[in-house]
C-alpha cells in the first residue's frame, strides 16, 4: 500500500562525512547503496535499490515536499534481473543515518561520476511540521540551498547521464545579491561565488571581478605613475588573470583566448623589469652593512647604476595605464567568448567540481616536476615550479569562498610560502646576472668596484643556498601534505 512521503532536502558543500559527523559528536549507521531505475507502460520511473545486503522496489508518485511512496522488500534475483535494462546511470552512494536533537538525518555522499554530490534529507510525519523546520545552525558550514522543489536534483534527474546540476544563477542576479548585502558601496567586488554555481557562471564572475581589479590598478598608476608599489600591484593583478584564464583554458574559445593571453603576456613584460630592477634597488641595501666603509662607496656607485636603468624602463612604463591594448584588455575580459560545445555539458557543472579536478591535476603536476630537486637551479626548472606554484596559489584565493576558513589559512599560507621563495630566487638569479653584466661593462680603472661586485655575488650566492635549503623543507612539507591540499574543498 502507498504511503506520503513528506522531505525536504538540502544541497551540501562536498564533505568527509566521518570528519563532519566525528565533529557534530553524532553516532551514525551507514549504508552502501546502489540503485537504478526502469520504465514501463504503467510506470515511466521504477526504482530498484539496494542497501547494504537488501534490495527494494520503488514506485513514487507527485513531486517536492509531499510525495506518494510504494516501496517493497525484493530478491536480490528481482534486483539482478532488471538491472540491465535500466535507464541512464546507475546510482551509487553511501547514506549515514544519524540523530541530532531528536530528528533523524539522511547525509547522502554520492559516488563515481556524481562524486562531489552531498545532500542531507529529513523525512517528517506531517506537513506542517516539514515546513517549519529550520536547519539547525551546525549544518551552516555545508549548507548551500534547499533543493526540496528543484526536480534537477532528485535521484530520477540524477539518474540521466550528464554533470552534476548546478544552481547556474545569473551573473546579474549576483550582481544584484551582492548590492543587496552592502547596499552602501558601489562597484564592490568581487563578485560572491558559491561552490555550486555554474562553471560557465564562476568564469564570467570570475573573469569580472578580475577586470575590476586591474581598473582599480590601472587608476592607481595613473594618479601615481612612478610608485614602484602600484606597478607592482598592477602587475600582481595581471598575474593572476593570466592564471586564472590557463587554468580555465578549456572553456574559452581559442582563438579569443590565445590572442588575450598574449596581449597580457605583452603587458606584463612591459613591467618586468622595472619591476626586478626595483626589487633590487630594494634589496642591495641589506648588504651594506657586509660590506667594508671602502666597499660601501662603490655600492652608491652600484645604486646609482641601478637607478639609472631604473629610471630607463619607468619612462618606458609611463604611458601604461592610458595605453590601448591595457583598456581594450579590461573591457574584454568582462565580455569573454566562452566555447560552449554542444556535445559537453561541463559548463553547466558545479564550479567547485571543475575547480577540484583542476586542483587535484594541478597537485600532481607539482609533485612530478618537484620529485628533482636539483632541477630548482636550473633556469628552467625553476621557472616551470614556479609557475605551476603561482598557479596552485591563484586558484586557492580565487575560491577562497568554497574552502572552510581554517583550511583556506593553513593551505594559502605555505603555498605562498613556497611561492615567495621561489620569488626571492628569482629575484637573486636576476641580482647576479645583472652584476655580472656590470663586471663585463667595466673598464680597467674599475678594479676596486670590479671587487666590490664580486663580494655581492657571493653573498648573492650564499642567500641563494640558504634559500634552496629552507625552499627544500617547504617542498618536502608539500609533499607531505599533498593530500590534504586535494580536499581541500571538503568538510
Amino acid at each position: 500500500m502507498a504511503e506520503v512521503e513528506i522531505e525536504r532536502k538540502f544541497l551540501l558543500r562536498p564533505c568527509t562525512p566521518k570528519k563532519f559527523l566525528g565533529d557534530l559528536g553524532v553516532i551514525y549507521t551507514k549504508y552502501s547503496m546502489q540503485q537504478y531505475y526502469i520504465s514501463t507502460e504503467k510506470y515511466p520511473n521504477i526504482r530498484y535499490r539496494k542497501k547494504n545486503n537488501y534490495f527494494y522496489k520503488t514506485i513514487k508518485s507527485g513531486a517536492g515536499l509531499v510525495r506518494q511512496e510504494d516501496e517493497s522488500l525484493v530478491s536480490q534475483e528481482e534486483f539482478l534481473k532488471y538491472i540491465d535494462r535500466h535507464n541512464g546511470r546507475i546510482i551509487e552512494k553511501d547514506r549515514f543515518v544519524f540523530t541530532y536533537d531528536s530528528i533523524t538525518y539522511e547525509l547522502d555522499i554520492f559516488k563515481k561520476d556524481l562524486r562531489g554530490l552531498c545532500y542531507l534529507e529529513i523525512e517528517f510525519s506531517d506537513e506542517l511540521l516539514a515546513r517549519e523546520f529550520e536547519l539547525p545552525e551546525v549544518f551552516s558550514l555545508l549548507n548551500i540551498a534547499e533543493v526540496t522543489e528543484d526536480s534537477r536534483f532528485n535521484n530520477v534527474s540524477l539518474s540521466i547521464p550528464g554533470c552534476i546540476p548546478s544552481l547556474h544563477t545569473d551573473l546579474e542576479k549576483l550582481n544584484r545579491k551582492m548590492k543587496l548585502v552592502l547596499p552602501k558601496v558601489l562597484n564592490t567586488y568581487p563578485i560572491p561565488i558559491e561552490p555550486f554555481e555554474s562553471t560557465e557562471t564562476a568564469i564570467l564572475a570570475m573573469l569580472q571581478n578580475k577586470a575590476q581589479k586591474i581598473e582599480e590598478c590601472r587608476k592607481a598608476l595613473l594618479d601615481e605613475p612612478n610608485s614602484f608599489d602600484k606597478l607592482y600591484e598592477f602587475w600582481i593583478s595581471m598575474r593572476k588573470t593570466k592564471a586564472m584564464l590557463e587554468e580555465f583554458r578549456e572553456f574559452f574559445d581559442a582563438t579569443w583566448i590565445d590572442r588575450h593571453l598574449q596581449n597580457i603576456s605583452q603587458l606584463m613584460a612591459q613591467t618586468n623589469a622595472k619591476r626586478d630592477l626595483g626589487t633590487f634597488l630594494i634589496d642591495i641595501e641589506n648588504y651594506r652593512d657586509l660590506l667594508s666603509n671602502k666597499r660601501s662607496e662603490y655600492l652608491d656607485q652600484i645604486i646609482d647604476i641601478l637607478r639609472d636603468k631604473y629610471d630607463e624602463y619607468e619612462a618606458k612604463t609611463t604611458g601604461l595605464a592610458n595605453s590601448e591594448l591595457l583598456i581594450y584588455e579590461i573591457s574584454a575580459l568582462e565580455k569573454p567568448k566562452i566555447y560552449k560545445c554542444t556535445d559537453s555539458k561541463a559548463l553547466q557543472q558545479p564550479v567547485v567540481i571543475t575547480v577540484m579536478k583542476i586542483l587535484q591535476n594541478r597537485i600532481e603536476n607539482i609533485m612530478i616536476d618537484s620529485k628533482n630537486v636539483d632541477e630548482f637551479t636550473s633556469s628552467n626548472g625553476h621557472y616551470h615550479l614556479r609557475v605551476q606554484f603561482k598557479k596552485l596559489c591563484c586558484i586557492i584565493e580565487d575560491t577562497e569562498t568554497f574552502i572552510i576558513n581554517n583550511k583556506y589559512t593553513d593551505a594559502i599560507a605555505m603555498v605562498k610560502n613556497i611561492e615567495s621563495l621561489l620569488g626571492e630566487y628569482h629575484n637573486l638569479q636576476f641580482q647576479r646576472v645583472f652584476l655580472v653584466s656590470l663586471v663585463n661593462d667595466m673598464d680597467e680603472e674599475s678594479v676596486k668596484m670590479n671587487k666590490t661586485i664580486k663580494k655581492l655575488r657571493k653573498l648573492i650566492a650564499i642567500k641563494e643556498l640558504d634559500n634552496k635549503t629552507i625552499f627544500e623543507k617547504a617542498l618536502k612539507l608539500f609533499m607531505d601534505e599533498n593530500k590534504t591540499l586535494k580536499q581541500l574543498f571538503r568538510y
